[in-house]
């Protein structure tokens, strides 16, 4: 398999892993964090995935699509003066 990332919308995809290798099937797995409405973030990577597909005449299959607002942090401790270095 190989394995790409996108860290940040001022740099190019970085391919860590590269497959080495050319794939009849693939599977991709979009783990996305960003600020914005949920359902918009999930209706903006299904079409650029539509986009991309139709580029190379590919069949998309969706097995499974998650997209949600997670909930703030809850520290389980806290200081409560602040420690000295």
């Amino acid at each position: 398999f190989g394995v790409a990332n996108l860290i940040s919308s001022d740099t190019d995809v970085r391919l860590s892993l590269p497959s080495h290798q050319k794939a009849k099937v693939a599977d991709i797995v979009v783990n996305a964090r960003v600020a914005c409405d949920p359902e918009l973030l999930e209706q903006i990577v299904k079409k650029v995935l539509e986009h991309q597909a139709r580029q190379i005449d590919a069949a998309l299959e969706y097995r499974q699509l998650q997209s949600f607002r997670p909930g703030r942090p809850v520290p389980t401790h806290r200081y409560v003066t602040a420690k000295n270095s």
